[in-house]
């Protein structure tokens, strides 16, 4: 659904809102307020759970705890994190609409959806779904954070949405932004060309595990299931299921699975996962290949401690060639007998979220799906819920961590 005033504008006016601690997804609002995105989305207001004035009191807490970070590692974003609170503040305080959003019935007001083209649903993961169905009955394009349901109900609910998404025409785009990192999109550039000259992928390796300070706010949130998050599958597993899927990945699920996992001390979800599978089908993928995914948060407190961050997905073809997509470095290194025959560099923005709403903006102009549309989202979450349900239990946990709080 692409009306005459997007067409003629091309200017897209959108309404982000969020019902969790966070003000706004840290680098969602930076990304909108970016070179690249601003010629093309209107914010024309925010929404939130709390009253205007808790809010702006909220953000000038967020700014002095940003000013107080010492950690050399959150030097570069805190600057930019406090540049935009600070902006958020200035635009809500001078005039700016604010709006309270009905976190018991998940509705936004009316009037929100009568002067917008659509909204960026930035809530809490247990919401995702429900506002999600308020936004499509209202007839407005929408792009929700990921996990995109966390429950068998939740998914339940956004199947059956499918179809009225697609009567109405609408762009439904999970935001993942593992896989719009530089890394990830020169891949997806690329993948037909590695399938065609090396073959098709007999195997795919994942690793996101990285040092984290258990204590942080945001960190303990991430794993609080009743607040933002509820365990390092969903938190981060997913983000590798989102892009295995995107590849043209079908997971078999009755198919031969491994799953251990581990929670560090004082968390009561897992924080380290280890999972593998079967991919059934898939374009660029060998029938039977398989997938091997490790997520944590705390690898420096393992038994057996990691020198160094691990963030890589390894792509292993028939003909022996491997493509090691390095997610810090921004680039793809081709090898064969671990030998470095080329390197294929990241050219997008390194705040994935500005490739997200390009994406996002592309395809409601076009009117075609985002390779991280609804659908990708709910099937990579239905492999999530189902090793939830049959895996995540005490037959699979592990010792993996040093459990004394060193």
């Amino acid at each position: 659904m692409i009306n005459e005033t997007i067409r003629n504008s091309k200017k897209i006016k959108i309404f982000p809102f969020v019902i969790t601690n966070e003000i706004l997804p840290q680098r969602v609002y930076p990304a909108l307020l970016s070179p690249e995105i601003i010629p093309h989305f209107e914010i024309t207001a925010f929404g939130g759970r709390p009253s205007k004035d808790k809010i702006i009191d909220r953000l000038d807490k967020e700014i002095d705890k940003r000013e107080g970070y010492k950690k050399e590692w959150r030097s570069k974003h805190t600057k930019i994190e406090i540049a935009s609170l600070h902006d958020f503040s200035n635009r809500i305080e001078n005039g700016t609409p604010y709006f309270e959003i009905d976190d018991e019935k998940y509705t936004v007001p009316r009037e929100v959806y009568e002067s917008n083209d659509c909204v960026f649903i930035g809530t809490n993961n247990l919401t995702h779904d429900a506002y999600t169905a308020d936004a499509v009955n209202n007839g407005k394009h929408f792009i929700v954070e990921k996990p995109y349901v966390v429950t068998k109900e939740g998914l339940k609910n956004v199947e059956d949405l499918e179809k009225l998404i697609e009567e109405k025409g609408l762009i439904g785009k999970v935001t993942a932004h593992f896989a719009h990192k530089p890394a990830s999109l020169a891949l997806f550039e690329n993948i037909q060309g590695f399938v065609g000259e090396y073959g098709k992928i007999n195997k795919i390796s994942g690793f996101y595990e990285e040092f984290d300070d258990p204590l942080k706010g945001r960190t303990i949130d991430t794993f609080d299931k009743n607040k933002s998050g509820g365990g390092i599958c969903l938190d981060t597993l997913g983000h590798f299921e989102i892009i295995l899927v995107a590849l043209g990945a079908h997971i078999d699920l009755n198919g031969e699975t491994f799953f251990e996992w581990d929670s560090y001390n004082g968390f009561n979800s897992e924080t380290y996962a280890k999972v593998r599978h079967k991919i059934r089908d898939g374009n660029s993928f060998k029938d039977g290949a398989e997938a091997e995914i490790i997520v944590s948060k705390f690898a420096d407190r393992y038994e057996n401690p990691l020198n160094k961050e691990h963030k890589e997905l390894i792509l292993n073809f028939e003909g022996g060639h491997n493509a090691n997509v390095l997610f810090s470095e921004n680039k793809i290194e081709i090898k064969k007998n671990e030998n470095l025959e080329k390197t294929i560099l990241g050219n997008h923005p390194l705040n994935e979220y500005i490739s997200v709403l390009e994406d996002f903006y592309k395809c409601i102009l076009e009117g075609r799906e985002s390779f991280t549309s609804t659908k990708v989202g709910i099937e990579a979450m239905n492999v999530i819920l189902h090793l939830y349900d049959h895996y995540r239990n005490d037959k699979h946990k592990i010792s993996k961590y040093r459990q004394n709080g060193a």
